[in-house]
C-alpha cells in the first residue's frame, strides 16, 4: 500500500511536471499564435484594403468597359444599318444593271437594224447620186439652152423695143402734124422738122437724207426716146412745177433728179411729165 502510494505520488509528481511543461509550452505557443493571429489580421486587413482598391478599380474598369461596349454596340447598330442600306443600294444597282443590260441588248439590236438600214441607204444614196448626176447634166444642158434662148429673146426684145420706139415716135410725129393741120397740101416726106412732145407721169417721189436731193420715178423710158441726161419738166394743172434730169433709163420707166423747182412748190406723184 505504501509502495502503491509512492508510485502514485511519483506518478503524480511526474504528471505535475509534465503538466507544468505543457502549460509553459502552451503559454509560449499561445503568445506566438496570438502574434501570428494579429499579424494575420493585419495582413487580412491590408489585403482587404488592397482588395477594396482593386475592386474599386475593377468597378471603374467595368464601367468603362460597359461604356465602351455600349459605344461599340451603337457603332455596330450603325454599321448594321449602313449594311442594310448598302444592301438596298446593291439590290437597286443590280436592278439598274439588269435594266441597262436589257437596254444594251435593245441598242445592239437597233444598231444591227441600223447597219442593215445603212447598207440599204448607201445603195439608195449611190443610186440617187447617179440619178442626181444625170439630172444635173440635164439641168446644165437645159440651162445652156435656156441661156441661148434668153439671149435670143433679149435680142428680139431689144429689136422689138427699138421698133416700138421708132413706131411710137413716128405716130407722135404724125399726130402732132395732124393736130397742127400740116398734112393739108403737103407730102409726108416734108414733115421731118416737126418737134414731138412726149408726155408721162410721176409715179414715186423720194428725198435722199444725205444729199437732200429729190428723186422721182416717171413713166417714160427708152421706148419714148429717153436716155440718161434727158431734160424733163413736171407740170400740174397746166402750170410748170419743176425741171428734171434723167439718171437711169429702162424701157418704160426712168429715174430722174429734180434740178429746179418753183418756189413754194414740190413734185408730187401724179404730176404730168414731158420732154423739154
Amino acid at each position: 500500500m505504501h509502495v502503491l502510494t509512492k508510485i502514485l505520488v511519483a506518478l503524480t509528481a511526474v504528471a505535475s511536471v509534465a503538466l507544468a511543461t505543457l502549460t509553459m509550452a502552451y503559454a509560449v505557443n499561445a503568445d506566438r499564435v496570438l502574434g501570428e493571429l494579429r499579424a494575420q489580421k493585419a495582413a487580412t486587413a491590408a489585403a482587404k484594403a488592397q482588395l477594396d482598391l482593386q475592386s474599386s478599380a475593377f468597378s471603374n474598369q467595368i464601367a468603362a468597359l460597359q461604356d465602351l461596349n455600349s459605344e461599340l454596340n451603337n457603332k455596330l447598330n450603325e454599321a448594321l444599318n449602313e449594311q442594310r442600306e448598302l444592301q438596298v443600294m446593291i439590290t437597286k444597282l443590280e436592278g439598274e444593271k439588269a435594266e441597262a443590260e436589257r437596254a444594251r441588248a435593245a441598242i445592239l439590236g437597233e444598231i444591227s437594224n441600223l447597219s442593215s438600214s445603212a447598207q440599204t441607204l448607201a445603195a439608195l444614196t449611190s443610186k440617187l447620186t447617179d440619178e442626181n448626176d444625170d439630172l444635173r447634166d440635164r439641168y446644165v444642158r437645159q440651162n445652156e439652152e435656156l441661156i441661148e434662148l434668153a439671149d435670143k429673146l433679149n435680142e428680139a426684145e431689144s429689136q422689138r423695143a427699138v421698133l416700138d420706139a421708132t413706131v411710137r415716135q413716128l405716130e407722135l410725129q404724125l399726130r402732132e402734124l395732124q393736130n397742127a393741120g400740116a398734112l393739108s397740101g403737103r407730102s409726108l416726106g416734108s414733115l421731118g422738122a416737126g418737134q414731138t412732145v412726149v408726155q408721162g407721169q410721176v409715179r414715186d417721189v423720194t428725198v435722199e437724207p444725205d444729199t437732200n436731193l429729190t428723186l422721182v420715178e416717171v413713166t417714160l423710158g427708152q421706148n419714148d426716146g429717153l436716155a440718161p441726161g434727158t431734160e424733163l419738166r413736171a407740170v400740174r394743172g397746166g402750170e410748170w412745177v419743176a425741171n428734171l434730169r434723167t439718171t437711169k433709163v429702162d424701157l418704160n420707166r426712168s429715174a430722174a433728179v429734180v434740178t429746179l423747182v418753183r418756189q413754194g412748190a414740190r413734185v408730187l406723184p401724179g404730176d404730168q411729165v414731158e420732154v423739154k
